[in-house]
């Protein structure tokens, strides 16, 4: 082998190396970004359950609004879901995920 092809096959080698490596380190970010779960804890100020939401007034005094579908579990809770409306002022601690900016209810447990 020459040095011209030693050296365009290590060229090679150092540019899929660095290829590879730019994109895991942006996939793995936003894999794990997307399927992570967070949680708020607050009040239950209002339920809109034509439009399937719920604001919470935070802990830290921030009014956060989530979605909520038929799949969301109610721990401590009256009839699911359908029952969030009638516990407005009840305190709750909501595991969400969030994607394309909508907050999606994933479990709510209502404190006593």
């Amino acid at each position: 082998m020459t040095v011209s092809t030693m050296e365009l096959r290590l060229n090679r080698v150092v540019l899929i190396t660095l290829l590879c490596a730019c994109v895991a380190s942006t996939l793995v970010p936003l894999a794990q970004a997307a399927g992570a779960e967070k949680s708020a804890s607050g009040e239950l100020l209002r339920v809109d359950s034509n439009a399937k939401t719920f604001t919470i007034k935070s802990d830290e005094g921030k009014e956060m609004d989530f979605y909520y579908s038929d799949q969301t579990v109610v721990v401590g809770g009256e009839k699911g879901v359908q029952g969030l409306s009638s516990q407005t002022g009840s305190k709750l601690e909501v595991f969400y995920t969030e994607a394309e900016g909508k907050l999606q209810a994933v479990r709510i447990e209502m404190k006593s």
